[in-house]
């Protein structure tokens, strides 16, 4: 499902500040925003990239 990129950024603000309304974490709103938004975007095939990002990041951070 790919949708343009106005209506993303649209959809992408709309719930940042649904998410920031509710009360919750800046952090956690802005990570879960940028994983919907990746998936509603390019689509399922960039989620294993970004599972790929942030463990190689951890694993290099902890491990040095």
């Amino acid at each position: 499902m790919s949708l343009s990129p106005e209506l993303l950024t649209l959809v992408m603000f709309g719930g940042l500040l649904v998410g920031l309304f509710m009360g919750h974490p800046l952090a956690f709103v802005l990570g879960g925003i940028a994983v919907i938004g990746a998936y509603l975007g390019p689509g399922p095939r960039v989620l294993g990239s970004i599972i790929n990002n942030i463990y190689g990041n951890a694993w290099t951070t902890t491990c040095w």
